[in-house]
């Protein structure tokens, strides 16, 4: 699955973390720096999954797509939007999204494959079912 296999709103997100944008975020064009809206995800993620005692700790990227829809601005209050789509054997995915203030469509869309993986034994286990009911 890619970005482009999902229709993306508002709508669609059940949990959001808020953030407040600051002024060191921008770069040269007065706009949010592209950098800075992966440190954004990150924290919602931290947010959504931080519940999650079966996986402190225990957790991996894989991998990032952004889709950057338009552009940013300082201030705004962003709502970062959280939902699992899709969950394999050892792995999942997280849709997110980032929203400007009460804007329906977001300005940057995201897909993340997140693998469950014991630093310990330094291989991967198997998705914990709070997970599998988190996508329900």
């Amino acid at each position: 699955m890619f970005l482009k296999d999902y229709s993306i709103s508002r709508n669609q997100f059940s949990f959001f973390t808020e953030i407040n944008t600051r002024w060191r975020d921008l770069d040269a064009f007065d706009h949010i720096n592209h950098a800075m809206y992966l440190t954004y995800l990150e924290t919602g993620r931290f947010d959504y999954l931080s519940n999650i005692k079966e996986l402190k700790k225990s957790i991996i990227m894989a991998s990032i797509t952004i889709d950057y829809h338009k552009q940013g601005y300082h201030p705004s209050k962003l709502y970062i939007g959280q939902k699992i789509v899709s969950v394999g054997n050892s792995s999942f995915k997280i849709l997110a999204s980032i929203f400007n203030n009460e804007e329906v469509s977001p300005l940057i869309s995201s897909l993340a494959v997140i693998v469950c993986f014991d630093f310990n034994e330094q291989k991967t286990f198997p998705v914990p079912e709070i997970i599998r009911n988190k996508m329900k």
